[in-house]
């Protein structure tokens, strides 16, 4: 399946602010050796040992890392504010359903063995004469996004980026096949406002692809999480799909195969490319 020339053109894009990344491959599926926060607040650790490896006025290179979590709920910093938040959090665990916090946007997403995690470090460097030239939020989603749409397409599935009333965690950015949401994406700033870093930082941006994931059942634990808050919302699970169900509608692929790791290499072959 072909995709279009503007999702293709992400490493022009990229290659305007970072003209090198480097790709990381860390997913290990039900991967237990570390526990559901430590896997979440790796993506900070590396982008303060990129930044501190870097020499005098050197830009740190771009860092795609994918990875794999075990079965969680993550949330925002504002959620943990919440009053009812320290019960709701003990309640979630005890359905199996662990809550851990994230450093990005957005709302509480789900985690399990069959989501494949990316996420986008992007190094920044405090300037002396701002404002500097950096992408803006919506750039750096496309950048996030588009390699995915692109490793979609491979496996025969199209997407786009849209909104999908009543997913949870929704927003512009979510990729969107077959009219339901199939990945959120979130993006934090350290170092100061975009385009002025007064301080050294990253962007760091995530999307939480749902490969071989039970909608019904992380809709659910995301539902009753927020119910235990005290909080009104309430998400359809019919508005989510997994990329094994897209490429079954699409007439795609073996349902029987290995999806999260074969769509896994596919994305590190679009993400290793190197042709513009």
């Amino acid at each position: 399946m072909e995709v279009s020339d503007d999702h293709r053109s992400w490493r022009k894009r990229l290659l305007a602010f970072y003209p090198i990344w480097d790709v990381r491959d860390e997913v290990v599926p039900d991967d237990s050796s570390q526990s559901p926060q430590e896997h979440v607040a790796r993506d900070a650790a590396l982008a303060r040992e990129r930044i501190r490896a870097a020499g005098p006025d050197e830009r740190p290179p771009a860092l795609f890392r994918l990875w794999s979590n075990t079965r969680c709920l993550v949330v925002t910093q504002r959620e943990e504010r919440l009053p009812s938040f320290a019960a709701a959090a003990r309640a979630s665990a005890e359905r199996g359903w662990p809550v851990v916090a994230r450093d990005s946007g957005g709302t509480t997403v789900p985690h399990t063995p069959g989501t494949l995690l990316l996420t986008l470090l992007l190094p920044r460097l405090r300037a002396e004469d701002p404002p500097v030239q950096e992408p803006r939020a919506d750039t750096v989603f496309t950048l996030l996004c588009d390699p995915v749409i692109e490793a979609m397409a491979r496996l025969g599935v199209s997407a786009t980026y849209g909104a999908v009333p009543r997913s949870f965690c929704d927003g512009r950015f979510n990729l969107v096949a077959h009219n339901r949401k199939i990945a959120g994406t979130a993006q934090r700033w350290r170092g100061g406002l975009p385009r002025y870093p007064v301080r050294d930082g990253f962007v760091m941006a995530h999307l939480a692809l749902y490969v071989d994931t039970d909608m019904h059942a992380a809709t659910r634990a995301v539902n009753s999480f927020l119910a235990d808050t005290g909080s009104s919302e309430a998400f359809d699970s019919g508005q989510m799909i997994s990329l094994r169900e897209a490429m079954r509608r699409s007439g795609a692929g073996d349902p029987s195969s290995d999806v999260l790791r074969i769509f896994q290499e596919r994305l590190v072959e679009v993400l290793r490319a190197t042709r513009i």
